[in-house]
């Protein structure tokens, strides 16, 4: 019901409506079979970094990017990676970095 909702939706862009989709299916199987439900995250991770290697200015992407390692990896990972990226990729500012800390930090634990 959920996905046939999801992929009608002309209004979020295709690559929004696979992500989102995706989404909804990792969180509706996560219980039964981590390693399927897990599946969907990295499907939408390569199809993130992919949309990353085109567009490289997107930093937009990387919110969706570090919110797919944080349902796999957990918060404190996620944001472990984050530091990361900030030590080693001088080409965003450290007000982009603090976005993407934050909206890990924000996400409901639930």
């Amino acid at each position: 019901m959920q996905e046939d909702l999801i992929l009608k939706n002309k209004t979020l862009s295709k690559y929004h409506r696979l992500n989102t989709l995706n989404i909804v299916k990792f969180l509706n199987t996560k219980d039964q079979d981590t390693k399927d439900s897990n599946r969907y995250l990295y499907e939408n991770i390569k199809r993130i970094n992919d949309s990353i290697n085109k567009k490289p200015i997107d930093s937009l992407l990387y919110i969706d990017y570090f919110s797919m390692k944080m349902f796999l990896n957990g918060k404190n990972k996620t944001l472990i990676e984050i530091d990361s990226m900030q030590k080693n990729n001088k080409s965003y500012s450290d007000v982009f970095y603090e976005i993407l800390r934050e909206n890990i930090q924000v996400y409901p634990e639930k």
